[in-house]
């Protein structure tokens, strides 16, 4: 039973315990099976928090605050309206802003708010206390809620957050123009189908040296129609590694016409090699001897 607790208790801390064996030496010694305790609750928390044991795996990037699938649907629907009744009071989100895409479901609509109300009133800290709810939510790795949810999600991580004003606003916060460039791109890719031509042109923009930077997701998508360090995709420009790709084409013709014209002269070399070989064997053979009456 300890170790079916602990195992969910990291699933509360941004983890999944992968190695069997340590998580049960682990949960043993909080059992009292294998001798003195090793402390409470408390002490068990602070020492999976702090040593992040390597019989777990631990999402340090994407992790977030999402549904409990365990949840009574009723309990679930007051943990949203309590988080979205304190992210309102507090100024930080309101929910009616929830997009569409979200409000499908309890579910996606709760993993919208819920991981919105850690990142921003619990300012990403205290998964136990913050992120709980009265056990309607749990602080999961990306590995656990991608199953249900892959884009409802608003992280600070661009690989994965939502791709959403929240989301986008959740990657500015980081100030990390390198993270900001990872969305840009996963935008492109994802909304747009548009490709990087000019690298340097994307570390530029999402630097924001020049200011071009908006902070509206939906301005971003109107800029990104336009920047022109982009091919393919809506703006319908031809990529430059086309011309090698047709350039390639005539490369791998020449080589094919070089192989065929050697196919060629070994082919007479040999038939040339046999037809020697054959007239050295007719020389070889003597005449049949003529008629006695002619030698008479």
């Amino acid at each position: 039973r300890m170790t079916i607790f602990v195992a969910r208790l990291v699933g509360h801390l941004g983890g999944i315990a992968i190695d069997h064996l340590g998580l049960m030496d682990f949960s043993a010694g909080y059992s009292g099976d294998a001798g003195p305790l090793a402390g409470d609750f408390d002490t068990m928390v602070g020492a999976l928090q702090e040593t992040h044991p390597n019989w777990a795996h631990w999402d340090f990037v994407s992790a977030a605050c999402v549904v409990d699938l365990s949840a009574l649907p009723q309990a679930l629907d007051e943990a949203v309206h309590y988080a979205c009744m304190t992210m309102r009071t507090f100024r930080t989100f309101n929910c009616a802003d929830v997009p569409p895409q979200c409000n499908g479901t309890l579910q996606t609509f709760a993993d919208y708010a819920f991981s919105i109300y850690y990142n921003d009133v619990a300012a990403g800290a205290g998964p136990l206390q913050n992120c709980f709810f009265g056990g309607s939510a749990q602080y999961a790795p990306r590995q656990t809620y991608k199953s249900w949810d892959k884009s409802c999600v608003v992280t600070r991580d661009p690989g994965s957050t939502a791709l959403t004003q929240d989301g986008y606003n959740a990657v500015l916060e980081t100030r990390d123009s390198d993270k900001v460039a990872e969305l840009i791109r996963r935008i492109l890719r994802e909304r747009l189908r548009e490709n990087i031509s000019d690298t340097h042109g994307l570390q530029q923009f999402a630097s924001n040296k020049s200011g071009d930077l908006p902070r509206s997701f939906a301005q971003l998508m109107t800029v990104l129609k336009k920047v022109p360090w982009t091919c393919a995709g809506e703006t319908h420009r031809k990529c430059s590694n086309d011309e090698p790709k047709q350039s390639n084409t005539w490369i791998w013709l020449g080589l094919a016409t070089a192989i065929g014209l050697v196919s060629v002269v070994l082919l007479y070399f040999i038939w040339d090699r046999r037809q020697r070989h054959i007239q050295g064997r007719a020389a070889l053979i003597p005449e049949r001897s003529r008629p006695i009456q002619e030698l008479s």
